[in-house]
Formats: structure tokens, C-alpha cells, sequence
């Protein structure tokens, strides 16, 4: 049997983050709650109990968080597989932004998470 390598494709960094989340499959109405694991500038990872469709577009309400920094956006759905050992699912997701504005926000938020983590680390 043959080792799999999976390479990450990713062409961004990603961070490490505990955010609150909601996601709103197209055509529902009812948010799967989720919870972000990490994000980047390019997408992010989510936890929930739900599998999401794969290459679904689905609205995205992240954060709340310390700060109260929320940002609201389209992402596709690019995989979403069971947790091995656990009740929830991985999804992952790759935003979707059709403005400047919405890239900007995205941009204004990764940084965000970067400089806390940053200031988190000073702090240590």
C-alpha cells in the first residue's frame, strides 16, 4: 500500500484562531453554527456538527469575538470530512469576496488575528 502525501495548495499563510461562526448554506435560512480553527487571506477551516456541501456557495458571519470585529462574506465550500474520533466535521472554505471593499475586510481581519497573536506572544 502506497503512502499518500497530501500537499497543502494553499497560497497563503494560515493562523490559528477560536471564532464563533455561522454559516448560511445557499437557500437556507437556519445558520449551521460553526466554530473558525484558522484563517488565512485565501479562506478558512470551521468546525461544526453539520457536513456542508461540497462547492456550495454559503454566506459567512466570523467573529464577535474580544474584540467584537465580525466580518460577512460568500465562501465556497472545499471539503468537508468527518473529525476521526470526535462528533464534528471539518470544512474548509475559500472566501469568496465580489468587492474591494469585501477584499479589504478580509485583508483588515487576518491582520487583526495576526497582531493579537503577535501581541499574545510579546505578552508570554
Amino acid at each position: 500500500m502506497a503512502d499518500t502525501v497530501s500537499v497543502d495548495k494553499r497560497r497563503y499563510a494560515r493562523f490559528e484562531i477560536l471564532e464563533c461562526a455561522l454559516v448560511y448554506p445557499d437557500g437556507n435560512r437556519e445558520p449551521v453554527r460553526a466554530v473558525v480553527v484558522d484563517i488565512g487571506l485565501g479562506g478558512i477551516q470551521l468546525r461544526s456538527r453539520e457536513l456542508l456541501p461540497v462547492d456550495q456557495t454559503c454566506h459567512l458571519m466570523i467573529g464577535g469575538g474580544e474584540e467584537g470585529t465580525t466580518i460577512s462574506l460568500k465562501g465556497e465550500v472545499r471539503y468537508s470530512h468527518p473529525v476521526e474520533g470526535s462528533e464534528l466535521v471539518a470544512s474548509g472554505f475559500r472566501f469568496l469576496p465580489s468587492t474591494h471593499e469585501e477584499r479589504l475586510a478580509v485583508a483588515e481581519y487576518v491582520h487583526s488575528v495576526f497582531a493579537r497573536q503577535a501581541h499574545e506572544l510579546e505578552q508570554s
